[in-house]
């Protein structure tokens, strides 16, 4: 009853994607420690014994030995890892979980664009208004404009116009806002923050790979990186409108890890928005906030473990050497 009710429980929106991999047994247990909590916690107490119960016999039925990778053994073993994943998110809801064991080296960095890479508030701000103004919607502030900036941009722009990201009018209007943002991209409108190129030059010195997923289109992504002759440091290079779902959805930053053949683990993702936060999350890999982008330290600190207030600080954090000033 207990692993029937944990069935039909709906999880959270954001660990949708490693709810499945986890109820297919291709997820490890140690991601799988927060949505799978999650649905427990939402038990009812009285259930949460047999819950255990059956944790257990889902991790002996593993796939039985000498048997053969077909239908049945696959079957066997795939219980057997939502077994162990069960187990593990019961002792974390219990707080027994032991520590966690060292990170895996870190191979790749992730970035967001916007705000992290380069300021493109102007860019986006005036762009979204000379939009609204076009199409007959009244202008917005910049506040709002950052405000909307956690969104696809067909989502932002319905959020704009009447508040509901689902608004009909959002993908004219993202559409339209796109064709006039790419063509505006250059050093001047987008320019990187002081001292982000050096930090991206030393990392790919250091062996270090890299990769860009926006919630802008993958358009704008690669106009970003061409004006700032980083088209071929970067192997991946995403937008929103080509992955299965933006931010704070982690199906980019794991379209990403496949492209560059690697486990999320090996990755970490750096943004300036509460999605990016969310996203790292959700696909497992470590997320790094930034202060000096377009949302509160707040609201930055609220959805990423750790945050920088510089570019030094971002230097520390990946390890990179900094500089003595004298």
């Amino acid at each position: 009853r207990a692993m029937s009710l944990l069935r039909e429980s709906p999880p959270p929106s954001k660990g949708r994607g490693r709810w499945r991999r986890l109820r297919s047994g291709s997820v490890d247990a140690a991601r799988a420690v927060p949505v799978v909590s999650s649905c427990v916690a939402r038990l009812p107490r009285s259930f949460r014994g047999a819950l255990v119960v059956c944790c257990c016999w889902l991790c002996l039925l593993g796939r039985p030995a000498g048997s053969a990778p077909g239908l049945r053994g696959l079957a066997f073993s795939s219980l057997g890892r939502f077994g162990r994943g069960l187990a593990v998110a019961m002792a974390a809801s219990s707080g027994t979980v032991p520590a966690p064991g060292p990170a895996a080296p870190l191979r790749a960095v992730l970035w967001d664009v916007d705000g992290t890479l380069v300021e493109s508030t102007n860019l986006g701000f005036e762009g979204t208004n000379t939009v609204l103004k076009t199409n007959g919607y009244p202008e917005i502030t910049e506040e709002q404009y950052k405000d909307g900036s956690r969104y696809t941009t067909p989502a932002r722009f319905g959020f704009h116009v009447s508040g509901d990201t689902t608004d009909a009018a959002g993908p004219e209007l993202g559409r339209q806002f796109d064709e006039h943002y790419v063509a505006l991209v250059s050093g001047r409108t987008a320019p990187m923050f002081p001292g982000m190129l050096e930090l991206l030059r030393d990392l790919k010195t250091s062996g270090c790979r890299l990769g860009a997923l926006s919630n802008a289109c993958g358009a704008y992504v690669r106009a970003v990186m061409a004006v700032h002759r980083l088209e071929a440091d970067f192997e991946c290079q995403l937008g929103a409108d080509e992955v299965p779902a933006g931010k704070p959805n982690p199906d980019g930053l794991l379209q990403c890890c496949a492209a560059l053949g690697l486990r999320p683990e090996e990755c970490a993702y750096i943004g300036d928005a509460p999605t990016d936060g969310q996203a790292a999350e959700a696909a497992g890999m470590r997320g790094i906030g930034v202060s000096w982008g377009s949302h509160s330290p707040e609201k930055v600190a609220a959805a990423f473990p750790e945050v920088v207030n510089s570019v030094l600080d971002l230097r520390k954090a990946l390890g990179l050497e900094v500089a003595n000033p004298n």
